[in-house]
């Protein structure tokens, strides 16, 4: 095996070994038996007994990213290659930029030969993301959604890009059509945090009630209410919160600096 191809293999081993690790650390520290982390992480219990037990071979990376996301964590996967960094004194590394553009052209090379694949539209969206490329992304996703509106994983992402580009109007326009088309799509926690940058208080409050409602076992939720029970000056219900959150998640250490910022105020 070229020597290029053993480095990249161990780099891979090392971000699924980092993402295992975390999610092990994240199950024994909320007390879940295996039955009760699958159950969450919607798996078989013999992939959770895989995972704990550390045969890391049988998760592809996107599995292991995927769970960590479920589980509110955050996810901080990227390893420069530091033989790189001897190219010039002021060159640094940027892993992932480069992958983005492979994957552009990955995507843009499927696109050209199946103009109907929305899956490489929405894929190719989420790297044009990454590079920064926002309106390329929101053109894709728009794309993708056309060609399949069966799903809304594409509406989605493009709410979400229109609230990170701050066109309001936009993202609750395709809030609104998710709710519509697919009642079942909990968009309440993301809505809220798009009402919270509008400023509308009282409608971020109600959707993240809604989102409490829907998934009480996600600690996530609880501490974006924390977030808007501190800005409407309601440290009570705010500590209440906090403490919920790392009742369900007492591994998170962002949960407890911010319980503690909070006492100290």
């Amino acid at each position: 095996m070229h020597y290029a191809h053993i480095a990249a293999d161990n780099r891979l081993h090392d971000l699924k070994e980092k993402a295992a690790r975390e999610l092990g650390q994240v199950i024994r520290g909320r007390g879940w038996t295996q039955t009760r982390a699958a159950q969450f992480l919607s798996v078989s219990q013999p992939r959770i007994s895989n995972l704990l037990s550390g045969h890391i071979e049988k998760f592809t990376l996107d599995m292991l990213i995927t769970m960590l996301i479920s589980l509110d964590r955050p996810v901080e996967l990227a390893f420069p290659d530091p033989t790189q960094w001897r190219r010039s004194p002021n060159w640094s590394p940027d892993p992932q930029h480069a992958d983005s553009l492979n994957k552009v052209e990955h995507y843009s090379e499927l696109i050209r030969q199946d103009p109907t694949n929305s899956l490489a539209h929405s894929r190719r969206a989420d790297a044009y993301h990454r590079l920064g490329q926002d309106e390329q992304a929101i053109a894709d996703y728009t794309r993708a959604f056309e060609l399949d509106p069966s799903r809304p994983g594409a509406l989605f992402n493009r709410a979400s890009l229109y609230r990170h580009t701050k066109q309001y109007k936009a993202a609750l326009l395709d809030y609104k059509t998710l709710l519509n088309r697919f009642p079942d799509c909990n968009i309440h926690q993301n809505r809220s945090l798009l009402y919270f940058e509008m400023q509308d208080y009282e409608s971020a409050l109600y959707d993240m009630d809604k989102a409490i409602e829907i998934e009480p076992e996600r600690p996530g939720p609880w501490t974006n209410r924390a977030m808007l029970y501190r800005k409407l000056n309601q440290p009570a219900k705010a500590r209440a919160d906090y403490e919920k959150a790392l009742e369900i998640d007492p591994t998170s250490w962002q949960i407890r600096q911010a319980l503690e910022e909070l006492e100290s105020t």
